[in-house]
């Protein structure tokens, strides 16, 4: 069966995890030095879906670690086959240490405009015991698609328990769009 979808639409699928930084997945001592990013508190808390997350330790990353923008960001680029978000901010660029995750979309809208695509739609699944992403999924959504000019939908499972996502050790998302070439 064929979708007979003209060849200027593509698809990504993104996926990014991270362990909390304190290894408990709540609030605690950070680890993290010369934090900077504008979009952080101090003590730094969680970064997840654009959204800050202040009863919870942030994730362990080069940037503010929010895994769901990271795994969104790897969906549209592997759509516009513009590479991954490595190679798109380049880890070991002073500019992306500590980066806010809103900051990595604003550029990526920015790199879309510039080569003339167009994001139609996305959706991102987080996976995680904590925090409970139900109570704040609109407001991720309102704040994603705000960023990104289009719809971006926003759903949560958990692992039942299992390994360290189970365990409220780590935070895993995964990630799909849909882009157009006009």
């Amino acid at each position: 069966m064929s979708l007979n979808l003209p060849a200027n639409f593509r698809v990504g699928l993104g996926y990014d995890i991270h362990k909390f930084s304190n290894s408990t997945g709540s609030s605690g001592d950070f680890p993290i030095s010369n934090f900077n990013s504008s979009n952080r508190v101090n003590p730094p808390c969680l970064w997840l879906l654009g959204l800050e997350w202040p009863d919870y330790a942030p994730l362990k990353a080069h940037s503010d670690g929010d895994c769901a923008i990271h795994a969104l960001t790897d969906a549209i680029l592997s759509a516009a086959n513009l590479g991954d978000i490595g190679f798109f901010m380049g880890v070991d660029e002073p500019d992306a240490k500590n980066i806010s995750g809103k900051d990595i979309l604003i550029k990526l809208n920015k790199l879309l405009q510039d080569k003339n695509i167009e994001l139609i739609n996305a959706s991102v699944l987080v996976i995680c015991q904590k925090p409970k992403i139900s109570e704040r999924r609109k407001d991720a959504e309102k704040v994603l698609s705000e960023i990104l000019q289009a719809p971006i939908s926003v759903s949560a499972t958990t692992t039942d328990g299992l390994g360290e996502i189970g365990q409220a050790l780590a935070v895993a998302s995964q990630s799909v769009a849909l882009i157009k070439y006009i």
